[in-house]
């Protein structure tokens, strides 16, 4: 009888760490604690102009909700890539909101964006062609 009640006290601490990693990891890059580097702004606003093309490290921990970065830009997204679609939804929106242009999703998907995060944070890192 012991080892039943274990066994259950076990399984929900198990599932209790998991949800929380989950969350934790979704919310991370949502709320940015790197500071501001002073007279630098964190990304030149020009109407028009793709904001991706200029994005920042910080840009994206402010734009990019959980793990949507790595949802549209990197091969190894979740559920064979069923999440792009809405993580280039949401992530227009908050970009709309914080700068004022709008992007599609060829916006997100142009050579010259996915080359400027290449050098933000390194080719070698497992690209979407």
């Amino acid at each position: 009888m012991l080892k039943f009640k274990l066994h259950h006290v076990l399984s929900v601490v198990v599932a209790v760490v998991v949800v929380g990693s989950v969350v934790y990891i979704n919310t991370a890059s949502y709320f940015s604690t790197e500071p501001a580097e002073p007279g630098n702004p964190t990304a030149p606003i020009s109407v028009g102009k793709n904001p991706l093309l200029s994005a920042s490290k910080r840009d994206v921990g402010n734009w990019f909700p959980g793990t949507c970065f790595a949802e549209i830009y990197m091969k190894s997204s979740s559920y064979g890539g069923s999440l792009v679609q809405g993580c280039i939804e949401q992530t227009s929106r908050e970009i709309k909101a914080q700068t004022g242009v709008q992007l599609s999703a060829s916006d997100f998907r142009d050579p010259e964006v996915l080359s400027h995060f290449q050098g933000v944070y390194g080719a070698s890192n497992p690209w979407r062609s």
